[in-house]
């Protein structure tokens, strides 16, 4: 523990002068947006969350108004998450960009007053290329503070569940033995997903990816004991006839 306070101090000391610098308005608004926008995709992700309660019980109830206004309001969601996702990386880089540039600029001058580097050589205690040492140590320090700082986000959120949302919290670690199965299971899926986009075009991925409701199929059928009618038998085969069709051309 006095280990992690003594890391956050020495990064606290090391970032904090940028942000009193000249330069310190322009990243302190992009800090503040990056931040904004880390919280706006929370929001959206428990919307999200909310979402798919609602639209799979518009299919389950055959409620033909609720499942329109559903797609209609995932367009809503998705087109917030994906403009939100795209303007956090431009922004965090944007401020990356601006934070190395100021950093570097401090500690190259600090290098080369007092003629550091010429003093180093006669001592016999010079380092190689130490220009890049430094452009390289700062870029790694930028990306790593900016990381510990989505950490403490996360911390505090989950601080502020602790005292605001008890009953929500202590229902979280009641559940955290199906969570953690399911967080693995999620994970690995996602791996497999991305391990696939890496070896063929994303459309073939998802086409053949519908095959997965066949396997829902067949838990309803064997699990929950739902039959099929007519029109999801129909709906399936023209599926299968896809992706078969998709292998066939492939």
């Amino acid at each position: 523990m006095r280990g992690m306070f003594s890391t956050l101090a020495t990064v606290w000391r090391i970032s904090t002068p940028y942000f009193r610098s000249e330069d310190r308005w322009p990243g302190l608004i992009l800090l503040a947006a990056v931040i904004a926008i880390e919280l706006s995709i929370v929001a959206i992700t428990v919307l999200y969350n909310s979402w798919n309660n609602a639209f799979y019980n518009a299919l389950q109830e055959h409620n033909w108004s609720a499942f329109v206004y559903q797609l209609g309001y995932f367009c809503i969601l998705a087109a917030a998450f994906i403009l939100l996702a795209v303007y956090q990386l431009y922004l965090n880089q944007w401020l990356q960009i601006r934070w190395r540039r100021w950093m570097t600029r401090v500690y190259l001058e600090d290098w080369l007053a007092s003629s550091v580097h010429y003093r180093m050589q006669l001592q016999g205690d010079a380092a190689d290329n130490p220009d890049q040492r430094i452009s390289e140590d700062i870029r790694q320090f930028i990306e790593l503070t900016l990381t510990i700082g989505l950490v403490l986000q996360a911390g505090f959120l989950t601080l502020y569940l602790a005292l605001r949302e008890r009953a929500v919290l202590a229902a979280i670690f009641r559940a955290w033995r199906p969570s953690l199965f399911a967080g693995f299971m999620g994970a690995t899926a996602s791996e497999f997903w991305f391990l696939a986009f890496a070896l063929t075009s994303v459309a073939n991925v998802r086409t053949l990816a519908l095959v997965e409701v066949l396997f829902a199929q067949a838990i309803s059928l064997f699990v929950f004991k739902q039959t099929t009618n007519s029109r999801d038998a129909l709906g399936i085969a023209l599926i299968v006839i896809g992706v078969l069709l998709l292998i066939w051309v492939q």
